[in-house]
C-alpha cells in the first residue's frame, strides 16, 4: 500500500500537474521534472529496481530524444519521459510510450480536422507532409498544429498505472 501511494504522491499527481500546464502553455516546469526526478530515484532503489528503473529512462528518453533532435519534441517532452521511465521501469515504460503516441496522433489528427476539416486533410495529406510545417523565425521548421505530447504521457502514465492496478499486468 505505500508503494503505491508513494508512486501516486511522487510520480502520477505532479504527471496531472504538467499535463495542466504542458495543455495550457505547451510548457513542462522544471521543478515538477526534479521533484519527480529525486522521488523516482528514491522509489527505484526503495523497491529494488535500479536496473529496470534504468533501462526505462534510457529507452523512453531516448526516443524522445530522437524526436527533440528532429524538432517535434520539446525538451521538456525528453525531461518528463526520462522521469516517467525511471518510475516505470522498462515494460510498463513501453506501454506508456504506445499509449502516448497513439494519444499524441490522435490529438494532433483531431486538431488538424477541426482547423481545416475533412476535405481540408485530405488535401494535406495529397499535397505531402510539407503542408502540415510552417517555417519559423530562425529557419527550423515547426509543427503548425502542436499537440502537448507532456499530457498525452501523463494521461497514458495514468492510463498504465490503473491497468497494473486492475489487472495486476
Amino acid at each position: 500500500m505505500l508503494l503505491k501511494l508513494s508512486f501516486l504522491l511522487g510520480c502520477l499527481i505532479p504527471s496531472a500537474a504538467i499535463a495542466f500546464y504542458d495543455y495550457k502553455d505547451y510548457r513542462i516546469p522544471n521543478k515538477i521534472v526534479l521533484f519527480m526526478a529525486i522521488s523516482g530515484c528514491l522509489f527505484v532503489v526503495a523497491t529494488h529496481n535500479i536496473l529496470s528503473g534504468i533501462c526505462g529512462l534510457l529507452v523512453f528518453a531516448g526516443f524522445h530524444f530522437i524526436g527533440w533532435r528532429l524538432g517535434v519534441h520539446g525538451a521538456g517532452d525528453v525531461k518528463f519521459a526520462a522521469v516517467l521511465g525511471l518510475w516505470f521501469g522498462l515494460y510498463p515504460t513501453l506501454m506508456v510510450l504506445i499509449l502516448s503516441s497513439f494519444a499524441g496522433a490522435v490529438w494532433g489528427l483531431a486538431a488538424i480536422i477541426r482547423a481545416v476539416g475533412i476535405g481540408g486533410l485530405i488535401r494535406q495529406i495529397v499535397s505531402g507532409a510539407r503542408s502540415l510545417i510552417k517555417p519559423s523565425q530562425n529557419n527550423i521548421p515547426t509543427l503548425k498544429y502542436q499537440v502537448p505530447l507532456g499530457a498525452c504521457m501523463a494521461a497514458a502514465s495514468w492510463a498504465v498505472w490503473l491497468g497494473i492496478l486492475v489487472f495486476q499486468l
